[in-house]
């Protein structure tokens, strides 16, 4: 995983958009001790990935370690769990989902609870872009224009 330095992050989501960012719980990013692991981790994450693609996603996959991956996702502020989420279907995984399901699936604690509801919201946030896409709007639009026999352009 990319730098998950506050700058590297302020940097993706200008990259990426962060209107796609909802509220920030950072539990992990305040905390003095435990935010330079979670740097350990994207760095370590980025070498294991680099170095065996397929070992990493067997152990990220893995129904012993999901619930410890999710629970420290769970910890992370919108920011960093945002850019883990695109870290993991990004990569070169051959299904991220099955991952992404098993992080939100995982037995155990109830940390889920905190994760599942910020997966259906982007998955929601998705669903309207596509939605309400303009082209598609254009689309339609013109359609209408043809089946009425009009003419119009607006």
């Amino acid at each position: 995983m990319p730098d998950l330095t506050a700058t590297a992050i302020s940097e993706w989501l200008i990259l990426h958009g962060s209107d796609a960012v909802t509220g920030s719980d950072p539990a992990l990013d305040a905390n003095p001790v435990a935010e330079p692991l979670v740097l350990r981790l994207g760095e370590a994450l980025d070498r294991a990935l680099d170095a065996n693609a397929g070992g990493t996603e067997a152990f990220l996959g893995d129904e012993r370690m999901t619930p410890h991956l999710r629970a420290v996702m769970v910890g992370m502020g919108s920011p960093r769990r945002l850019r883990m989420m695109h870290w993991l279907v990004d990569s070169e995984f051959e299904d991220p989902r099955a991952i992404i399901e098993g992080i939100e699936n995982a037995p155990g604690e109830a940390t889920g609870d905190g994760l599942r509801p910020w997966l259906l919201d982007l998955q929601r946030r998705e669903l309207l872009e596509t939605v309400f896409d303009s082209d598609r709007i254009n689309m339609l639009l013109a359609a209408c224009r043809r089946a009425s026999g009009s003419g119009e352009t607006t």
